[in-house]
């Protein structure tokens, strides 16, 4: 099947979260899309209007992720495991790139205190 142009194929599905207009629906329930589950259409594209819009969707959805996986991270296996800390020195990190420096100054204080603790001043996941 033709697709618009622009569109291309691809081996592999990046999951994002966006707003319902902003998906299209390449397939219109008619065949050329491949159904799945629930009789839905797996051929879907992105309509990118405004970049910016999206770039800022995608980044929002990224932040909300990370604070619940650090949130689950610290339930199942404990505030100073060591992939809780990465953990939160990924969001630490993302909050900081996004100019969120008062967010993300206390939880790079929190890893890097865990870290101290856990393996001690000199260990390199600790001066990293």
């Amino acid at each position: 099947s033709s697709l618009p142009a622009g569109a291309a194929f691809s081996s592999y599905c990046l999951p994002i979260l966006l707003p319902c207009a902003m998906a299209v629906d390449l397939s219109g329930g008619q065949s050329g899309g491949k159904v799945g589950a629930k009789g839905r259409s797996e051929l879907w594209a992105v309509r990118c209007d405004n970049e910016d819009q999206l770039l800022r969707q995608a980044a929002s959805n990224a932040e909300q992720r990370f604070r619940r996986i650090v949130q689950m991270c610290e339930v199942e296996l404990g505030p100073q495991h060591p992939d809780t800390l990465d953990t939160a020195s990924y969001l630490a990190y993302l909050l900081d790139a996004r100019g969120n420096h008062i967010d993300a100054e206390p939880l790079y204080r929190r890893v890097l205190e865990g870290y101290r603790q856990r393996l001690g001043d000199f260990n390199p996941c600790t001066l990293r």
